[in-house]
């Protein structure tokens, strides 16, 4: 198995996460397309796109979104924050927090 976005093969990474086969994402594309997501936002205007993981179709910002081999949405980078939230405790997680917290709904906002 590799990462879809940057062609790594899993030895070569920290965690890499599988979506639907053959997509998969490591540790560090997850983390550089949430900053993606966090600091391009709609600056660069938005495309539709199928997100290989959930299959959805969705817009996003151009260029945060796309791999060599794959796309994925703010909703499923969320998810893999998450799994990596989970099993890492390092200096992602300063990411991670910013990333739920303009992404993901709050309580009070359910």
């Amino acid at each position: 198995m590799k990462c879809s976005f940057c062609n790594r093969a899993e030895k070569q990474t920290t965690i890499l996460i599988a979506g639907p086969p053959p997509n998969c994402i490591c540790d560090d594309c997850s983390v550089a397309i949430a900053k993606g997501f966090l600091e391009i936002g709609e600056k660069t205007g938005s495309h539709e796109f199928n997100c290989s993981f959930c299959g959805a179709k969705k817009s996003g910002p151009i260029g945060a979104v796309m791999g060599h081999e794959a796309r994925i949405c703010e909703s499923c980078i969320a998810i893999c924050l998450g799994i990596l939230e989970e099993q890492l405790n390092n200096n992602h997680m300063n990411v991670i927090e910013a990333y739920k917290q303009k992404f993901l709904p709050t309580q009070s906002s359910m």
